[in-house]
């Protein structure tokens, strides 16, 4: 096999890795909602500020190992990532650090 294949791979599980990162960050968002009492408007700019970084954070990564290109697959592969943190650990995590 090309060693470009198993590098991409790694791309992958790294990108996994950032997903799982990213809905753990957001968990700690809500612990701390759910400790301290909110208006809406700070939901809101919490929010905001969440997606920002994440937008950021994930176009910093997706910049620096598609050397300027857009992966796609990067991009799901951080999908996944959430959606198992999610479907797994979330509820787990919230319910017993709230």
């Amino acid at each position: 096999m090309s060693p470009d294949i198993y590098i991409e791979s790694a791309h992958i599980g790294y990108a996994v890795l950032w997903g799982l990162e990213l809905a753990f960050f957001y968990d700690i968002i809500v612990v701390f909602r759910n400790t301290v009492a909110h208006k809406n408007i700070f939901v809101y700019a919490e929010d905001f500020l969440y997606w920002m970084f994440c937008a950021l954070f994930v176009f910093g990564r997706l910049y620096e190992i598609g050397n300027g290109q857009m992966r796609w697959y990067m991009a799901l592969g951080i999908g996944i990532g959430m959606l198992a943190y999610k479907l797994t650990i979330s509820r787990y995590f919230v319910k017993g650090a709230s």
